[in-house]
């Protein structure tokens, strides 16, 4: 038995082509390319956190201010808060930013409306968006165009600027 396998490997071997002897030294090995890794967007408002009394707060302006807007239209209201919450130049709590004097018309009357799902829905998307509908930096709206808003723009009911 061990004379017929050693009778099929010395045949195996007369059988290997010519060329084939000494490829170890004819084989290039090559670095693999570098895997392009795509990194993973994060939200754009990824260090704002909305407690549950915050949120409540947060729906019932969002109703009071724009209730008659559509998504995008409320979504640019709550990226004005989340814009000025973020800036050093407004309270940095969303209460504060909410009822500081002279800014939400509607602060003293948020107890009176009565927020749908759509307001809650609205400030999630806003919370997990990676792309906002204006820009990180516009910290006003309002029903008209004041001259004190710069780089102005509207969204239906309301001007956008900074």
């Amino acid at each position: 038995m061990k004379k017929l396998i050693a009778a099929i490997l010395a045949m195996m071997l007369l059988a290997t082509p010519a060329w084939a002897a000494g490829m170890e030294d004819a084989i290039e090995i090559r670095e693999a390319p570098p895997i392009e890794v795509q990194e993973e967007l994060q939200p754009f408002y990824a260090g704002v956190t909305v407690s549950e009394y915050e949120q409540d707060l947060l729906e019932r302006i969002l109703w009071a201010e724009a209730n008659d807007q559509s998504f995008n239209g409320q979504k640019a209201v709550i990226e004005v808060i989340f814009n000025r919450l973020r800036s050093p130049e407004w309270p940095n709590t969303i209460e504060g930013v909410l009822s500081q004097k002279g800014q939400f018309s509607t602060w003293r009357s948020r107890n009176k409306v009565r927020p749908t799902e759509t307001q809650s829905d609205v400030i999630s998307e806003v919370l997990s968006e990676t792309e906002p509908v204006i820009p990180g930096d516009y910290v006003f709206f309002a029903t008209r165009k004041h001259k004190w808003m710069h780089d102005c723009f509207r969204i239906e009911g309301h001007y956008f600027g900074r």
